[in-house]
């Protein structure tokens, strides 16, 4: 049995990742596919530098509303785990498709499933040891 207090912390753990992760993720899709496009390498260590600090200016706030809205109204209440990273896949192509149009919406969609799906990880693991 997990008390409150490791509960509190399990939750602003996954808050903090989820607003945190969709930039370094999506910044690192960015880097990958540069490379795939140049055929440079240094373009992903370049990316990797820039990237994020544009990525947490342009979808920071969007992922701060998002890793709420995921922790305290998706993972709760939404018990199929696909229909769940679904909902993180909406989310991301809605945020990238607000700054980025069409490539937006499919970089975010990805961004959203593999943030998602890690944080719903997370969460299953916490739900799991407090049964």
């Amino acid at each position: 049995m997990v008390n409150k207090n490791e509960r509190i912390k399990a939750q602003v753990k996954r808050v903090v990742l989820a607003a945190l992760l969709p930039a370094l993720v999506g910044s690192m899709l960015m880097s990958i596919l540069g490379v795939f496009v140049t055929g440079e390498l240094a373009i992903f260590a370049k990316g990797m530098l820039m990237f994020p600090l544009f990525a947490y200016y342009a979808v920071g706030l969007q992922s701060i509303v998002y890793s709420v809205i995921l922790e305290f109204i998706i993972n709760p209440y939404i018990k199929n785990h696909l229909l769940a990273i679904a909902a993180s896949v909406l989310f991301g192509g809605l945020v990238g498709g607000m700054q980025f149009a069409f490539f937006g919406v499919i970089l975010g969609a990805l961004t959203g499933a593999i943030v998602g799906a890690y944080i719903r990880q997370l969460y299953r693991q916490a739900t799991q040891s407090t049964q």
